[in-house]
């Protein structure tokens, strides 16, 4: 029999529950945000285990506060961290740093504010249209998961309390639902959804308390003739993919209902799961705001939520499985909400792109860029981003005596990258970038005499600085182990710089797939950790092929890192290699003709409207945890460290953008 309903918020619900469980285990510690306190306060159960969670202003006592909760997970404790979004936001960087959560089993009871009322109330913390799920999907091997009842957010505080991961508890502030819900089972299944109502039209996927506005709008739609099923997704992260996926597959469409807004949560999620899946079916993506501190009542938002599916399904013209899908019409540009953040504070970014303009190039860097200017055009800032990020990126097992050397001679590589690429994104110099990869490739003494007199100068800068470079690697210990390595990683580059040559002069080549294939390698990052390895005498050679795989996908993070920092400003210079471009003119959003300069307000708004921009996300968060499965079967180098200096890079990426 289902437990008495005492509790009549789910705020209240969380208290009771977690005041049960600490009866039970006595070596257990929680941590309460002040302004949650009072509701922790009165139950008598807590006593020695309730601790008081740092304002995160104190930076210098949330740390220390967080360096203690980590060493109580040592202990073998399990900490409870009972704290509003808007906290969790701001602490977020200190989390990922401090705690390293994705190895730590810690409890996150996240509980939901009430919106602003006024714009002087709105948290800086979050930018507008941003999920908070966009912060908690980012934290790797996380569990989240959300109620849509008392009932419910007691199992789901049980799960939570026996799962052996971090874990994060997504809870509303407001009132319990009205509405019974009779069927439940007495555990959850890790991972699993529920199914709430069946249906052959439209599915109604709704993420915790939506689930009771989504039964009573199925019922509605019902009367309107219009089969609607039901699912409570329970989990965000993993979803249940096999249901889901399989759902979609014999609807018209599918709706994926969250509370506040969508931006980056579980509608996003939702989209990812489907785009890798390959199901093409039509998904409405609905944020809804909390009905109880916006004036809206629940039979306004059960209407819109009717209006929305009946749309859904007149789209979708009366065929489960279209043949093809209808283009969808893009966003007008003024209808922009700014630059997508994807989960991270405006701070965090401003952080990166000062802490770049503050760096000083040393003297070898100074003296490069001096050469390079000579007949390339890129500024200061991008060499000054580039040595920061090689030191974020290189292998950790290389010996401090050569580790400045090796990240500047990979700044040093970049120039002759950026060289390179500058040539193959333009059109119809074919003959001349096939010119310079000689040059590259090592042959000092090429046929320049067909070209122009500008062409020379800069075959003759780039011939300077690869001169250079490849006196820099050959002065390395295990460059002969390595060398025929390292040249076969730049023949990938060499075939990308073709790729993207060849791409430009055909635009209707493009297509995702080959995208993902080709272009990862114009990050040059394999052949940066084979430059790291030749100063490594002691890594041992049987890891290679495990410690590639991993790099394979740290490589690919730098890729979407890249495409995200740059697409804008390659329109202008007609470079459409980039993947969201392919990926708007499959899905329908763009056709070749709109690939123009003087269409940049159009392919910019089709780009961030079609949720381009956001797949990529999700690819980045993908090979991170592909990264991560294989990180455990290397020994020899510490691959979190290096995953956490690329998590770096990736905000470097968002931080230099329009300036990289």
């Amino acid at each position: 029999m289902r437990e008495a309903a005492r509790a009549a918020t789910f705020l209240e619900v969380a208290t009771e529950e977690l005041s049960r469980q600490m009866q039970h285990d006595g070596q257990s510690a929680v941590l309460v945000e002040r302004r949650l306190i009072d509701s922790f306060l009165s139950s008598p159960c807590y006593s020695e285990q309730l601790h008081l969670l740092p304002d995160p202003s104190q930076q210098e006592e949330a740390a220390r506060t967080l360096a203690w909760c980590a060493r109580l997970v040592q202990d073998g404790r399990r900490p409870v961290v009972v704290l509003t979004e808007s906290c969790l936001q701001r602490l977020f960087g200190q989390l990922c740093q401090s705690l390293r959560l994705r190895s730590l089993p810690m409890r996150f009871i996240v509980v939901q504010e009430q919106p602003p009322q006024a714009a002087g109330e709105v948290d800086a913390a979050m930018p507008r249209g941003t999920s908070v799920l966009a912060f908690l999907r980012l934290l790797p091997q996380t569990v989240i998961i959300s109620p849509k009842d008392g009932w419910e957010l007691r199992q789901m505080l049980r799960f939570a309390a026996a799962h052996c991961g971090p874990i994060a508890v997504q809870i509303p502030f407001g009132p319990l639902p009205a509405l019974e819900f009779p069927d439940f089972v007495e555990e959850l299944e890790f991972g699993k959804a529920e199914v709430l109502e069946e249906g052959d039209e439209v599915v109604l996927l709704a993420f915790g308390p939506l689930a009771a506005p989504a039964v009573k709008a199925a019922s509605e739609l019902s009367r309107q003739g219009i089969s609607a099923g039901v699912v409570n997704a329970r989990f965000a992260e993993p979803l249940d993919r096999q249901l889901i996926c399989g759902m979609a597959g014999r609807v018209k469409g599918l709706m994926t209902l969250e509370r506040g807004s969508a931006g980056g949560g579980f509608g996003t999620a939702v989209l990812e799961l489907l785009a890798d899946a390959g199901v093409a079916t039509p998904v409405t993506v609905s944020g809804a705001v909390d009905i109880e501190t916006s004036g809206e009542s629940e039979a306004d938002l059960v209407a819109r939520i009717v209006r929305q599916a009946v749309t859904l399904v007149d789209r979708a013209g009366g065929t489960a499985l279209p043949a093809s899908r209808p283009a969808r019409q893009p966003r007008p540009a003024g209808a922009r909400q700014g630059i997508d953040l994807f989960g991270f504070s405006v701070e965090s970014l401003q952080r990166e792109q000062d802490l770049v303009n503050a760096r000083r190039l040393s003297p070898e860097v100074e003296k490069w860029y001096s050469l390079y200017s000579l007949a390339g055009e890129r500024k200061r800032f991008l060499w000054q981003w580039c040595e920061q990020g090689a030191e974020l990126t290189t292998l950790p097992c290389v010996s401090e005596e050569f580790f400045q050397h090796v990240c500047r001679t990979k700044v040093l590589s970049i120039m002759l990258c950026v060289l390179l690429d500058d040539v193959a994104d333009q059109r119809n110099r074919e003959t001349f970038l096939e010119a310079l990869l000689k040059i590259v490739d090592g042959q000092t003494s090429p046929d320049l005499s067909g070209f122009s007199e500008s062409e020379r100068h800069y075959a003759a800068v780039t011939m300077n600085l690869a001169e250079i470079y490849f006196a820099r690697v050959r002065s390395y210990p295990c460059f002969e182990a390595f060398q025929h390595l390292l040249r076969y990683d730049q023949f990938q580059y060499f075939n990308t710089m073709r790729y993207s040559q060849m791409l430009n002069r055909n635009l209707w080549l493009m297509n995702p797939i080959e995208h993902d294939l080709y272009l990862p390698h114009a990050m040059d990052m394999m052949s940066f950790a084979t430059i790291d390895l030749m100063c490594c005498p002691e890594f041992p050679t049987e890891e290679l092929g495990r410690l590639r795989e991993a790099l394979w996908h740290l490589q690919c993070m730098g890729r979407v890192g890249n495409l995200l920092s740059t697409w804008r400003r390659e329109i202008p210079q007609q470079d459409f290699t980039s993947g969201v471009f392919a990926r708007a003119v499959v899905e329908g959003d763009l056709s070749v003709e709109q690939l123009r300069p003087e269409n940049y307000g159009e392919i910019e708004a089709a780009i961030v409207g079609g949720g381009h921009e956001r797949y990529y996300f999700g690819r980045w968060k993908y090979h991170r945890d592909c990264f991560l499965s294989r990180a455990r079967y290397v020994r020899s180098v510490d691959l979190q460290k290096l995953l956490d200096g690329n998590d770096r890079f990736f905000l470097m990426h968002l931080g230099g953008r329009g300036l990289i």
